[in-house]
């Protein structure tokens, strides 16, 4: 019997529970101009489409943005209920 390491256990029981978030779009094969040239919103604009267009799902997950100054976006961590996040 093989023997089971962390790394072994993980690929073989736990991969259902590995989630990528995609956050940023900095190239597209065969767009022009270079989309690191972009402003980033419209780069995050751009990603949103090509998972919606093509259905993509889990484990990648779409991180959104919100637009405001600090205190805004600290008073709305908490309705995110994000792992990893809170206000202070």
């Amino acid at each position: 019997m093989a023997k089971r390491t962390k790394r072994t256990v993980f690929a073989a029981s736990k991969q259902d529970r590995l989630v990528y978030y995609a956050f940023d779009l900095l190239w597209r094969d065969g767009d022009l101009p270079p989309f690191r040239k972009l402003p980033q919103i419209e780069r995050k604009q751009v990603l949103s489409d090509l998972l919606r267009e093509n259905c993509i799902k889990l484990p990648i997950i779409y991180s959104g943005y919100l637009i405001g100054n600090e205190q805004e976006m600290f008073a709305h961590i908490p309705r995110l209920a994000a792992p990893g996040t809170k206000s202070t």
